[in-house]
């Protein structure tokens, strides 16, 4: 049995893991989108699949940048470099599919095969509402797009401003506009 104080915690994780993870995706799909316009074309006209979409972007623009510190319970050799045990760990989502052997592409492609992300986390660390996450965001984008095809980026927003936050990877806010 967990305390109340326990209980109040994974509550709170819930909840917020559930939703900031799930927006933050959805925000970061709709700017990948709406910077790519070729690929939502592919898209709203069923050439390619919204899983996809979603799953190309967790591989670009992950909502989960770091998490919290980890401290390895034992020496640990990864890519050459030996982490030694106890040391203080981030896990940077944010800097995945960026290094040498398997280089970031920064292409988008939305008809590409499903590559394997990092966005929800890896392994015992991997999110357990991963799929629900997913599939969210596929009906949220499908409904978006499908409702407001003239959706666009309103030029009133010169750039934008990351969310202040050190652990996630999404914008703060971003303005869109459509024609009726």
């Amino acid at each position: 049995m967990i305390s109340e104080q326990e209980a109040v915690h994974n509550l709170m994780l819930v909840v917020i893991a559930g939703f900031e993870t799930t927006t933050g995706t959805f925000t970061n799909a709709v700017h990948l989108l709406l910077d790519h316009p070729d690929q939502l074309a592919l898209l709203t006209s069923g050439r390619a699949d919204w899983r996809n979409a979603v799953r190309t972007t967790l591989w670009h623009r992950p909502a989960v940048s770091l998490l919290p510190a980890l401290y390895p319970a034992r020496d640990v050799t990864l890519g050459g470099t030996t982490i030694p045990q106890g040391a203080f760990v981030l896990l940077a989502y944010g800097a995945a599919n960026r290094h040498g052997t398997r280089t970031h592409s920064p292409r988008v492609d939305v008809t590409a095969p499903s590559t394997r992300h990092l966005g929800f986390g890896h392994g015992v660390h991997r999110c357990l509402g991963a799929a629900l996450g997913e599939l969210e965001v596929q009906i949220m984008l499908s409904h978006l797009f499908g409702r407001f095809p003239t959706l666009a980026l309103d030029p009133a927003q010169s750039s934008v401003q990351p969310v202040l936050s050190l652990m996630m990877g999404h914008p703060e806010q971003l303005l869109v506009r459509w024609d009726t």
